[in-house]
């Protein structure tokens, strides 16, 4: 970890920011310093506020937005997974489920409603009240507050060449996501 108490760790930090200035010219890719942020970790709050001047930047602190993903915060905490349950409420509230057939809801069900949370998934493993709630919200609109001819969630899940709809659980998929790094890393693991 560098440190930037001294002059000369301040100014490796300025070079930082000059090569990047040069690489913008040289590639027309421009880093927008304004909308940067600087995030001191074990840092003074007011060293970090001075740097960030010098930088011409933001100051922030734990947990940031990045890449629409909360850096920083516990996973573990449903607060986290607030913005995705939003999500998919205000995405469910604005279909007319009375109006489509029961196999329209089940595909909106499968390609709308289970892509909502994979880019959180891919991170971190979803805590098991958000997966229910989620599964419950999928359960309501698949069969629109009706509680006649319904189907056990189990069926509904299911492949299908074994069973019904196909629609596969949240926590199936989060598990298959994170499984795909271990195999990325293995495979990175192997290569070299």
């Amino acid at each position: 970890m560098t440190h930037f108490s001294s002059p000369n760790n301040l100014q490796c930090l300025l070079n930082v920011k000059r090569m990047l200035r040069w690489f913008s010219l040289c590639s027309w890719l421009n880093v927008n310093f304004h909308k940067s942020s600087l995030v001191g970790v074990n840092v003074d709050e007011i060293y970090a506020e001075g740097i960030s001047g010098a930088l011409r930047c933001i100051c922030d602190t734990l947990p940031i937005k990045y890449l629409g993903l909360p850096l920083g915060a516990n996973p573990n905490r449903i607060s986290i997974w607030k913005p995705v349950l939003s999500q998919i409420r205000g995405r469910l509230n604005s279909w007319k489920g009375r109006l489509l057939s029961m196999a329209g809801r089940a595909i909106l069900i499968k390609s709308v409603i289970s892509a909502i949370p994979l880019y959180y998934m891919s991170i971190s493993c979803i805590p098991k009240a958000v997966a229910r709630k989620i599964t419950a919200m999928q359960s309501l609109f698949l069969w629109d507050g009706s509680i006649d001819n319904r189907l056990a969630w189990e069926i509904v899940v299911k492949e299908k060449d074994r069973g019904d709809f196909g629609v596969g659980t949240i926590l199936a998929k989060n598990k298959a996501l994170l499984f795909k790094w271990i195999w990325k890393l293995g495979s990175n693991d192997k290569a070299s």
